[in-house]
């Protein structure tokens, strides 16, 4: 299959993709503040019509991806996966070749199929999940409700030792949607020391501690204010695990609605 290229020359969209270089070219570090727009195929996406460009600046896959071999592992997710598309942004990487060092999250039937993982082997390398989407003993209406569930983020972590990218993108992890659509948002992340993984874990918690109480204090006295103190009391016990202090299963219609809201 033939595609028009710049000044009018051929290209072939099935010629072997070309190796990665020998050695990293300059690397370009991404802050997180920008979305960029993928490099589109205009013969797919102009419709005839005159819309001012887009001003946002464009990157391609291979420009995100950086220098292939030296990416150490990597996860992707998407909604429906093209692996040939996959291998071909890999050629001559690791990642092509090395079962399990590229995992893909992908989409399934799971009205069908069972949640399950195939790790990677020397003739399949990419290790693929399909996710569950509701526990084993889901009720028949949990699991109806989540019939039409997809696996739909799309989301590419990639470990290249001395640092890791992140790229949420637009688009499925497929040739035919890369030249049609894609926004991409970029950021690169340091190691961190010990120390300050450390500090940062406490920081964290603390504020998660702080927030949680503040919230339940807010929600706590909502349903004071929404019922007698006394049977008020009683839930917010029970929901502290003391079962001993509330029959739940005797709530009227509207307690239910009010302890629902509440939740």
């Amino acid at each position: 299959m033939a595609q028009a290229a710049a000044g009018g020359a051929h290209i072939r969209e099935d010629a072997p993709p070309a190796l990665p270089p020998a050695t990293p070219p300059p690397r370009r570090t991404f802050d997180g503040t920008r979305f960029y727009m993928n490099k589109l195929n205009v013969s797919i996406v102009d419709d005839g019509t005159d819309e001012a460009p887009s001003r946002a600046e464009t990157l391609s896959p291979h420009e995100i991806l950086w220098w292939t071999p030296g990416i150490r592992r990597a996860l992707m997710t998407s909604y429906g996966v093209d692996y040939s598309f996959l291998r071909k942004l890999f050629h001559g990487a690791p990642l092509a070749t090395e079962p399990g060092a590229l995992t893909v999250v992908d989409n399934y039937d799971h009205d069908r199929h069972a949640p399950q993982v195939r790790r990677g082997t020397p003739d399949e390398p990419f290790t693929v999940v399909w996710p569950p989407f509701y526990e084993a003993g889901a009720s028949t209406q949990t699991r109806q409700r989540l019939r039409m569930g997809t696996m739909h983020p799309k989301f590419w972590l990639l470990d290249f030792g001395d640092f890791l990218r992140v790229v949420v993108a637009s688009s499925n992890l497929g040739a035919y949607d890369d030249k049609m659509n894609n926004n991409y948002w970029v950021c690169d992340f340091a190691p961190a020391t010990a120390a300050a993984t450390a500090a940062s874990d406490e920081s964290l918690e603390a504020a998660s501690d702080a927030t949680d109480a503040a919230v339940k204090a807010d929600a706590d006295a909502t349903l004071l204010a929404l019922l007698p103190e006394d049977r008020a009391r009683a839930l917010i016990a029970f929901a502290d695990g003391d079962k001993r202090a509330a029959d739940v299963a005797g709530l009227g219609l509207e307690d239910r609605k009010t302890v629902h809201g509440w939740a």
